[in-house]
């Protein structure tokens, strides 16, 4: 009777052991997809601010904190709030898919990011992909030619609002 216990005891471990490998591939599995889809230039890593020509609606300029982790945050210049939630930053992910190419994902917050991600791997890609022509990278200033065909020129700033973000 003394064996009982103990088989079930084995039994238990067994299982917990199997549940644990599966948890860790499928953790594995779920951080692999989650890896931003391409190169980071870090040469554009770092603070911009965009050359507004024409500004309709009094938003201002676009200054974007692109990181060496393919994360990034942005805001307007303006200080306006970006949509009804009343948020002053966004968050968004970027990538090189080729030189040529610089892309981004738009995401609400990095939490969102993670959501979207999760259910991405379920239900396939999510809206808010955004793909730009990268025309030219300098030092200090790069220029990108939106799907629309609109050049925008990116110059080198400093911005301790949204490089003090998370």
């Amino acid at each position: 009777d003394s064996s009982k216990p103990s088989n079930a005891r084995f039994i238990l471990c067994g299982l917990l052991a199997v549940l644990l490998m599966v948890s860790v591939g499928i953790y594995a599995v779920i951080t692999a997809r989650m890896q931003p889809r391409g190169q980071v230039s870090e040469q554009l890593v770092g603070t911009w601010r965009s050359e507004r020509v024409d500004d309709p609606h009094g938003l201002g300029d676009s200054i974007w904190d692109l990181r060496s982790d393919g994360s990034a945050r942005w805001r307007l210049g303006s200080g306006k709030s970006l949509g009804g939630a009343g948020n002053r930053t966004g968050y968004f992910e970027w990538w090189l898919e080729d030189p040529a190419s610089l892309n981004t994902h738009q995401f609400s917050s990095k939490s969102a990011a993670m959501r979207a991600k999760l259910i991405s791997i379920v239900l396939g890609p999510v809206a808010g992909r955004t793909d730009f022509e990268l025309i030219d990278v300098s030092e200090n200033e790069f220029t990108l030619r939106t799907e629309e065909g609109k050049a925008v020129i990116y110059r080198r700033t400093q911005d301790a609002i949204i490089e003090a973000l998370p």
